[in-house]
């Protein structure tokens, strides 16, 4: 079972713990429903300004779906080597 680990950056180049969840699978429309998760909590509850990048693995479901998304979707994704 998949385990998907968001985790942010301080100005002080920390990181910290924003969420974790286990998946199905790893497939778009899971990612889809977790970006929904995440935007709510993001804008909604905490009301936090948009991000300026997204780091990702080579996972093209996790891509598709932050491009697809309305709120992370013009926010530049980078690959993580």
């Amino acid at each position: 079972m998949p385990l998907a680990h968001i985790t942010g950056r301080t100005s002080q180049n920390g990181s910290f713990d924003i969420g974790y969840a286990f998946m199905a699978v790893e497939r778009t429309e899971y990612y889809t429903l977790l970006i929904q998760h995440l935007c709510q909590l993001w804008r909604d509850d905490l009301d936090l300004l948009l991000p300026q990048i997204t780091i990702t693995d080579k996972e093209k479901a996790l891509k598709n779906a932050l491009r697809e998304n309305s709120f992370f979707g013009s926010v530049l994704q980078i690959l993580c080597q």
